[in-house]
């Protein structure tokens, strides 16, 4: 069926540009196969494509790869084979795929040089996911931050953070890598450490057997013998000590504080001074 044809009634001119334009001869059932065709294409194609991520889904649970790997993996495959899917398309719709890769290699090209710091963090994400110094649900402190992080997610290019506060931090891998990482997570318990001071006159043993009393009350910490209570410092206007117990990563922040509360009440209640700085002034009369 002709979509276009000569109209006797119409000027010579523009019957010869009817006859001589391309769609005089399109045809709708051709079209439509066409269209049948790539579709059945598309859909087979994004059927196998789900088929091969839940099959990677499954080796990777099946190994007990961890969340971030699981993720990268899946993302890395899930961008190939919809570009594969996409090549196919075009060379069955008629474009010459051998252009259309050099095409999309010389775009790829230009925009890496554009992008070289992104590239450090992509190149860095993956750093972070084969070696692994940190992992979902890891609890860290970075660089010299005093602030402790849950990891939330490690992505390609950034890694997200929660404080204890509930704000999140979305920092690039390029600075994950290149700064220190205290990791509390790499082991079941940690050691916390809880620092105070005493008066000169009061009675060390008498202080130490009072905390240790203290820690053994809290339920969050290693119910062993591992507790201790140690001088740490003979300092100017007192004595530091310090409590040091073992805690799990995740109860690391909510147990030193509610130690400091708690042996701020029993040294209270037994009397005995936490010595502060103090300035005494006294005043002369001078006389006439």
């Amino acid at each position: 069926m002709l979509l276009t044809k000569v109209d006797p009634a119409v000027p010579a001119p523009v019957n010869e540009v009817i006859r001589k334009w391309p769609w005089s001869d399109f045809s709708w059932t051709a079209v439509g196969a066409e269209i049948l065709h790539l579709a059945i294409i598309l859909i087979i194609g994004i059927f196998i494509i789900r088929i091969i991520r839940r099959t990677i889904a499954w080796i990777c649970k099946r190994h007990a790869s961890g969340r971030s790997m699981t993720h990268f993996i899946d993302t890395a495959v899930r961008i190939l084979l919809n570009f594969l899917l996409i090549i196919i398309l075009a060379h069955e719709m008629g474009f010459e795929t051998a252009s259309l890769v050099a095409i999309l290699g010389s775009i790829g090209i230009a925009i890496g040089l554009g992008l070289q710091g992104t590239l450090s963090d992509l190149a860095s994400g993956i750093l972070i996911i084969i070696i692994r110094p940190i992992r979902y649900g890891d609890f860290v402190f970075l660089g010299t931050s005093n602030e402790l992080l849950e990891v939330k997610e490690i992505c390609f290019f950034n890694t997200v953070f929660i404080n204890p506060r509930g704000f999140t931090y979305i920092v690039p891998n390029k600075k994950i890598i290149q700064n220190d990482i205290i990791n509390l997570s790499k082991q079941d318990w940690v050691k916390l450490k809880v620092e105070f001071s005493i008066a000169y006159d009061a009675d060390i043993q008498a202080v130490r057997n009072l905390l240790l009393n203290v820690l053994k009350n809290e339920p969050r910490l290693k119910p062993d013998e591992t507790a201790a209570v140690s001088v740490t410092e003979l300092a100017d206007s007192g004595i530091n000590m310090a409590a040091l117990a073992f805690v799990r990563p995740a109860d690391y922040l909510a147990t030193t504080a509610a130690l400091r509360e708690a042996i701020k009440q029993a040294l209270d209640k037994e009397g005995i001074e936490i010595p502060y700085p103090q300035m005494e002034l006294r005043m002369y009369e001078k006389k006439k």
